[in-house]
């Protein structure tokens, strides 16, 4: 038989037989002297996914009810929670000029190795992010709030946070913790606490980069992490591999 190339990019070279699940995008590959080798489509390409506050007064609409095939630069989501539910692997979320006022940030879907998930102001527009509502956390990695505990390779940058108590949590009861993480060019002021990690499962190989802090309150600590804390509920608790550039 010819070299096949696979979903996946492999090499199939004595594949006698092929055949493909559209619907459930799978790809069943028969290989002479091996079992069944099966290949899950990885799904769409990587999208750009706009959010725009402001644009509600503008000649274009946004709106919370438009989905991943409809968002467009002219058909914007109006909160960045909203589009933190639609983003896969891969994706980057571009956040126009404004000020968005959101509680209990969390992501439906992880990203992945080499395809990170992206969070990001427009060009570099000026965007500032405050505490709506009675959570204590805009972007929340905590199982409590509906966080899956494990997901990551995330990446934030040039934004403002302010007027919160948690500009980012990272906590779970469980394991595994979140991981890899970047955090850079965000400028945090009048608030409590940059960056929370709490016990428990906590965060691991996260790098805060090029982030400007200033005029903050503070009761626990800007950047409070409980490193390697162990609760007295599960040995080598808390987080792990935290890098400051």
């Amino acid at each position: 038989y010819d070299p096949i190339v696979l979903k996946d990019g492999g090499l199939c070279l004595d594949c006698s037989d092929i055949d493909y699940n559209a619907v459930d995008k799978i790809v069943n590959v028969h290989v002479t002297g091996f079992s069944e080798y099966t290949v899950v489509e990885t799904g769409e390409a990587p999208k750009i996914i706009y959010v725009d506050v402001d644009s509600i007064n503008g000649v274009n609409l946004c709106s919370d009810t438009y989905d991943r095939n409809t968002n467009d630069i002219e058909h914007p989501f109006c909160s960045i929670k909203k589009a933190a539910q639609l983003v896969l692997a891969g994706d980057t979320i571009q956040i126009r000029t404004g000020i968005y006022t959101e509680v209990g940030i969390t992501f439906a879907n992880s990203g992945q190795p080499g395809a990170p998930i992206t969070v990001q102001s427009y060009n570099n527009e000026d965007v500032i992010i405050q505490r709506g509502g009675l959570s204590n956390r805009i972007f929340s990695f905590y199982d409590a709030d509906g966080q899956t505990p494990g997901f990551g390779n995330y990446i934030f940058r040039n934004f403002k946070m302010t007027n919160t108590d948690d500009a980012f949590y990272f906590g779970s009861d469980t394991f595994p913790r979140f991981h890899d993480i970047l955090i850079e060019n965000i400028e945090f002021y009048n608030l409590n606490s940059a960056i929370s990690a709490g016990q428990n499962g906590g965060v691991e190989r996260l790098v805060v980069r090029n982030c400007l802090v200033h005029d903050n309150y503070d009761n626990d600590g800007i950047f409070n992490f409980k490193i390697n804390e162990d609760n007295l509920v599960t040995t080598g608790s808390g987080s792990r591999d935290i890098v400051f550039i």
